[in-house]
């Protein structure tokens, strides 16, 4: 989402200041809020666990195919 809205307030720089990151309001709708960093998503640890959006094959930035149990 961070990275959109950059993109939009580069491609219109009159929109600068009048739109944030901070109109979104995460903070107040969230306790734990992970952004992407760059091009690999964020990640959070709790209780020993580490969870992410998706998580990424060592350097490739690339994302690791995950193991779905399939519904009946």
């Amino acid at each position: 989402m961070r990275h959109r809205l950059t993109r939009a307030l580069d491609l219109q720089p009159e929109l600068s200041g009048w739109m944030s990151f901070d109109d979104f309001g995460l903070d107040r709708y969230y306790t734990d809020v992970v952004r992407f960093e760059g091009s690999v998503p964020g990640t959070i640890s709790i209780g020993g666990i580490v969870f992410a959006h998706f998580m990424t094959a060592a350097n490739f930035c690339r994302p690791i195919p995950g193991i779905t149990q399939p519904r009946s």
